[in-house]
């Protein structure tokens, strides 16, 4: 019984280990540390010249998924070169650059475009997407035909929703009868 036991305290801390190594490359990669020294050159209790201030700041960073990661791994060359061509082309910073791009990899097209049409339309002051489209469609003389396509889209969208709530719905339903009407030949093999 003592063997059984150490057996499994043996095993318990190995899975621990284990998850510990698995978790901890996240938790770094989720933080990094800025510092920058300060230094200053004296002559004769004068000073001649003088770095920046010392400052010290943890930073949350944006999580990179699994597909940039796999991309980056996998071929550095293009990722890279789609950054630094990012960066060329919107003025941005390294790291801003590689975030726009691991979320375009994570995200398909489709829900990337829709981000940023969400922050153009809010960047021209709108409150959100479908409000910036009436907006701009009223500015062509259009405002009317885009809120009607809007509320058909809309109204569309919440029938099929319900179509497939009541769907499953009424499967649990009729699944939770016949187990009720039959528990012991319920789903029999299994």
């Amino acid at each position: 019984m003592m063997t059984m036991n150490r057996k499994n305290q043996r095993m318990m801390a190995l899975k621990c280990v284990l998850l510990m190594l698995a978790v901890t490359p996240e938790i770094i990669n989720g933080f990094s540390i800025h510092t920058t020294v300060t230094s200053t050159i004296t002559t004769n209790n004068k000073p001649i010249r003088s770095a920046t201030t010392t400052t010290t700041a943890l930073h949350a960073k944006t999580p990179v998924g699994p597909i940039a990661r796999a991309k980056k791994a996998m071929d550095p060359n293009d990722y890279n070169r789609v950054v630094e061509r990012k960066m060329k082309m919107e003025k941005l910073t390294r790291e801003q650059a590689e975030e726009e791009y691991n979320a375009f990899l994570e995200n398909p097209g489709f829900y990337y475009s829709l981000d940023k049409k969400e922050s153009y339309y809010k960047s021209l002051g709108y409150k959100d997407m479908l409000e910036g489209i009436v907006g701009e469609a009223e500015k062509e003389g259009k405002g009317d035909e885009v809120r009607e396509r809007i509320e058909n889209f809309r109204r569309e969208s919440k029938i099929k929703a319900y179509g497939v709530l009541v769907f499953f719905v009424a499967s649990f339903w009729y699944a939770r009868t016949v187990y009720l009407s039959d528990p012991d030949n319920f789903l029999p093999g299994l």
